[in-house]
């Protein structure tokens, strides 16, 4: 490209624009968000032109209903699981956001993310939550959940038209059940929810990873599985005991039930054992806030020992019996309520009960007793190399006597930390393309220098305030002659706040010389970082960037990318500055190139960056992903929903990067 010739006039306009400032600065302010210093009021000459901001802000209330258990959430735009051999697995998709609940399992926040959302999936793999759960956004942005409304779309199985099970034609012959259950399966023998304590939801989820992540060949506890495994639970004295709903994996609308024998005479074959019903479907959450479950987690039963002499239930299990487990696969039929005859496998905590004597269940126990605590079901087979997961059915026991029982072929449940720093954080992605004939408008093609970022906001678990951001820059393209170099401001924050900046490039040299070797850019009175001088010299190169906040800061003063810009010809001084439409300038740009050629920027008015088309000079794309335009290929060309965006200030057209032109 051909640059303009506007250098000539910049010492006269200098002295011209420094002139009008001081006499604005002398007239009405507000106050400065960060300090509360005085700054420039703005006007309606700024509010009438759209910001071009391909982002937005969403007010975001979740109410988990917890009383004491916090939690990690994510946001997606799309449904974050995929249903793979009959199990649902967790996407390698990143979050538009990530943070930490309050111990009561609340979060209230102002969040920023892609414009073009209406409905969202909120999703977490924390035992407790129903997870994943499809939002409408409201047309003002908001995005609310209250899982107890949730829950209670469930309602009470007894109003609903029950099956008739004493009759035999809702379950088959070879089965006891426990009582009646709904269309859906919710069974109407459930007691109050369990009161489980936070730390035993972390610890079984340290174990289980409930959405299929963790294999059995990364198992930490390898002896689970040995050949010569089989899970008992012998009773010692009479007790009762409840069996505790955690949460499922798999799609395969499974029942889930019980036997006893005599300890020490562990059953050879399916007629050695009466299987009872104790959980009729045990669902997976179908997304839909609309459709309840058939069971959440906490949902309980008491379990009744079947006494064969005399063909009645018994409230407690007597001392000298052993209890098994099962789990019939796809046997739950919703659309009738009843479990079919013959379907599928039964899978049994009893190998020799199973095909090929396979491994198909694993239980923890507690670490001073190794009384059975917590047993995980895999309902779909284990491969040759060593995938697969127990995570299709979990559920925790509850002893009357917590003394009543010994185990055998059960590991210890371990004992983890609750959420911490480390895994609170999210993660954002964006290009930023920018024009560099400006304030000419050029050619318009958006492609002169094109970085992508993918940015880490990690943040204190108790206040989800940043701590730390690793910025990952990459120049990904280079379409202008002219050399340009790339830096950002925290225009939102003290130099004070900033603890230290590590600057690591693949390339060597790839430096700037403004930064003249320090941690932030000398002369500004915001913390300044430029990565690099010469965009000509550096396509293709990364910038990994890692600043440690002397405090925790609020997230929404360190929003990825921040402030970024270019030193457009660098080559020829620091000044000539380029930011996103009504981004501020530094205190190093050079303001004589305000209101020339194509720009209408107007410093009194707080308006930057802006064409006298109403076009910006340079955009944030909330993806990686952006296909810039061609060369000489005006960006509203290249999108042909660009300018219907731009002329409705963002209302319309919201995802038109998404959509470019038929080439």
């Amino acid at each position: 490209m051909k640059e303009i010739d506007i250098d000539r006039i910049h010492t006269v306009l200098t002295r011209l624009f420094l002139v009008v400032c001081c006499g604005v600065l002398a007239t009405a302010c507000v106050k400065d968000p960060q300090k509360g210093e005085d700054t420039p009021d703005g006007g309606e000459s700024a509010s009438k032109y759209f910001s071009y901001a391909t982002t937005r802000e969403y007010t975001v209330a979740i109410d988990y209903g917890f009383s004491d258990y916090q939690v990690l959430f994510e946001i997606y735009g799309g449904n974050p699981l995929a249903e793979v051999d009959g199990g649902l697995v967790k996407t390698s998709e990143e979050p538009l956001y990530r943070a930490a609940t309050d111990k009561k399992g609340c979060f209230s926040g102002t969040v920023t993310l892609p414009a073009d959302l209406t409905e969202v999936y909120l999703y977490s793999d924390y035992p407790g939550t129903v997870s994943p759960v499809k939002l409408t956004v409201g047309e003002n942005g908001a995005i609310a959940y209250d899982q107890k409304q949730v829950r209670s779309r469930a309602g009470n199985p007894l109003t609903r038209a029950l099956i008739t099970t004493p009759t035999g034609t809702a379950y088959p012959d070879r089965y006891k059940v426990l009582g009646n259950w709904s269309k859906n399966g919710r069974p109407d023998y459930l007691l109050d929810p369990a009161d489980l304590t936070a730390q035993q939801y972390y610890d079984v989820k340290s174990m289980f990873s409930l959405w299929g992540g963790q294999h059995i060949k990364d198992f930490p506890q390898r002896e689970l599985i040995a050949d010569n495994v089989n899970i008992k639970l012998n009773i010692t004295k009479a007790t009762t005991i409840k069996l505790i709903f955690i949460k499922t994996t798999a799609t395969m609308r499974n029942v889930f039930g019980y036997y006893t024998y005599p300890t020490g005479q562990e059953p050879k074959s399916v007629s050695d054992i009466q299987p009872i019903i104790a959980f009729p479907f045990i669902s997976t959450f179908n997304c839909n806030i609309d459709n309840a479950d058939a069971v959440f987690t906490g949902d309980q039963v008491q379990l009744k020992y079947w006494n064969a002499r005399t063909q009645r239930f018994e409230d407690e299990f007597p001392a000298g019996v052993s209890i098994g487990w099962f789990l019939d696969a796809y046997s739950f039929d919703p659309t009738t309520g009843t479990v079919l005859e013959d379907n599928t496998p039964v899978y049994y905590a009893s190998r020799a009960l199973n095909p090929n004597n396979m491994h198909r269940s694993i239980a923890l126990g507690d670490q001073q007793s190794g009384r059975m605590l917590a047993i995980g079901f895999e309902d779909s087979g284990i491969t040759e190399a060593g995938e697969g997961n127990f995570c299709d059915a979990v559920f925790m026991l509850d002893y009357g006597d917590k003394d009543a029982a010994t185990s055998e072929g059960t590991g210890v449940m371990p004992e983890v930390p609750g959420v911490t720093d480390e895994d609170n954080y999210h993660v954002v992605n964006g290009t930023l393309a920018f024009e560099d004939l400006w304030p000419s408008q050029g050619d318009y093609d958006m492609n002169d220098v094109v970085v992508t970022y993918k940015s880490t906001v990690y943040k204190n678990v108790l206040s989800n305030r940043a701590t730390k951001v690793v910025d990952r820059f990459t120049l990904a393209h280079v379409g202008g002659t002219l050399p340009c170099g790339f830096g950002y401001q925290f225009d939102k924050l003290d130099k004070a706040a900033i603890g230290s900046v590590e600057v690591i490039s693949d390339k060597t040299g790839a430096t700037s010389s403004f930064m003249q070797g320090q941690m932030l850019e000398p002369n500004q009175s915001k913390p300044n970082v430029i990565l690099f001088d010469n965009s000509r010299t550096n396509e293709g190169a990364t910038f990994t960037v890692t600043t440690q906040f002397a405090y925790p800061v609020v997230g929404d003063l360190v929003q990825p990318p921040y402030n970024p810009y270019i030193v457009i010809s660098s080559d020829k001084g620091r000044g000539r500055e380029l930011h996103l439409a009504k981004g501020v300038p530094t205190d190093l740009a050079d303001a004589a190139y305000f209101g020339q050629s194509s720009d209408i920027s107007d410093p009194a008015q707080k308006l930057y960056y802006v064409s006298k088309d109403n076009f910006p000079f340079a955009i944030n794309i909330p993806t990686d992903a952006f296909s810039y335009p061609d060369e000489k290929v005006r960006i509203d060309k290249a999108y042909p929903s660009f300018p219907g965006w731009v002329s409705s200030n963002g209302v319309l057209q919201r995802d038109w990067y998404k959509k470019p032109a038929k080439k």
